[in-house]
């Protein structure tokens, strides 16, 4: 599920970049920083270690890993407020 969820959220970013002057839109977020760190069409036994790129893999295992994180985050403060209000 949160692959393709990545993948369909990579699809938009990059027709969006090619359809804006990013030079007028200074916002980046981390989806487009790993997208600017990805080599197009590497994989992972291609890169050598001087590159300091990333593969597409990479970019999907990293936004998966940012999403359940946030994901993470977000219930355990929620959690914690709603158990001081229940208590005080």
């Amino acid at each position: 599920y949160f692959v393709n969820f990545v993948n369909d959220a990579i699809e938009r970013k990059q027709n969006e970049r090619k359809n804006k002057d990013l030079s007028k839109n200074p916002n980046v977020d981390m989806l487009d920083m790993l997208l600017d760190a990805e080599i197009e069409g590497a994989t992972a036994d291609s890169l050598k270690a001087e590159h300091k790129k990333i593969t597409r893999k990479e970019v999907i295992g990293n936004s998966t890993i940012l999403i359940l994180a946030a994901f993470e985050t977000t219930s355990t403060a929620l959690s914690s407020i709603l158990y001081l209000l229940a208590r005080h």
